[in-house]
């Protein structure tokens, strides 16, 4: 797992995170109540962590029949990521979610269908506006950097690896 975009996989329901290391880069920001653990694991990876998978791992979750929320319809969560990391991959989280849909406004061309072509899209280079491609998506709002004061994360130099259950 050496994808920079792994964090965008954590799951609320089988992420297993050293105490120290959760501690050290904050824990869960209390204003964010949706997508919570993907803001962690990005910061976690900032720190210097790795997502893994642990083998023979297995994960047992509920599913929510009432109270979940879509991260699509229910968006507000995304300006408040994106003003903590302003970078393309946390825009393109909706885009890659939307695209996986049958009913996908987002054209074939700017898909993201895979891990992999999360990163490729994260890097820029493809010539392709997503914020053009946001635009199409219903309910996305345009996300703009909103400057404050950043507070060190004193990020670590060692690769300790961080436990992701599979499931």
């Amino acid at each position: 797992p050496d994808c920079t975009v792994l964090w965008a996989t954590a799951s609320g329901s089988n992420l297993s995170v050293k105490r120290d290391d959760f501690l050290r880069v904050g824990g869960f920001r209390e204003h964010l109540d949706l997508i919570e653990q993907r803001e962690l694991a990005l910061r976690l990876c900032l720190d210097g962590a790795r997502m893994v998978p642990v083998d023979q791992g297995r994960t047992y979750h509920l599913t929510h029949r009432s109270g979940w929320r879509d991260p699509l319809q229910d968006a507000a969560w995304e300006q408040m990521f994106y003003n903590a990391h302003p970078i393309l991959a946390v825009k393109l989280l909706s885009v890659f979610w939307a695209g996986l849909s049958a009913r996908s406004a987002v054209p074939p061309e700017a898909q993201i269908a895979s891990l992999p072509a999360l990163e490729l899209a994260a890097r820029g280079d493809n010539g392709i506006d997503y914020d053009a491609v946001r635009r199409l998506i219903p309910g996305l709002m345009e996300l703009t950097r909103v400057r404050q004061k950043r507070v060190p994360t004193g990020r670590r130099s060692s690769n300790k690896a961080n436990a992701l259950g599979s499931g």
